[in-house]
C-alpha cells in the first residue's frame, strides 16, 4: 500500500514539474514570438506590443523553466 502511495506522489510531482517547464517555455519563447508576429500582421501596434511584453517579462519564463528543471532533477535523484 505505501509503495503505491509513493509511486503516485512521484508521478504527481513529475507532472507538476513538467507543467512548470511547459509554462516556462511558453513565457520565455513562444509568447514573445507570438507578440512579434501579431505586430508584423498589423494586429497590434508597437505600443500595445510593448505593453504586453512588459506585463509578463521573458526572463520570468527563464526563471520558471530553471526552477522546473531543478525540481525535476532533484526529484529524480532522491
Amino acid at each position: 500500500m505505501s509503495i503505491e502511495i509513493a509511486r503516485a506522489q512521484f508521478i504527481g510531482d513529475i507532472i507538476g514539474q513538467v507543467l512548470l517547464i511547459c509554462v516556462g517555455i511558453y513565457v520565455a519563447w513562444i509568447r514573445p514570438s507570438r507578440i512579434r508576429s501579431a505586430v508584423t500582421r498589423g494586429q497590434l501596434t508597437t505600443a500595445e506590443a510593448e505593453g504586453k511584453a512588459k506585463a509578463i517579462r521573458p526572463w520570468l519564463g527563464y526563471l520558471v523553466l530553471a526552477y522546473g528543471i531543478y525540481a525535476l532533477t532533484r526529484q529524480a535523484f532522491e
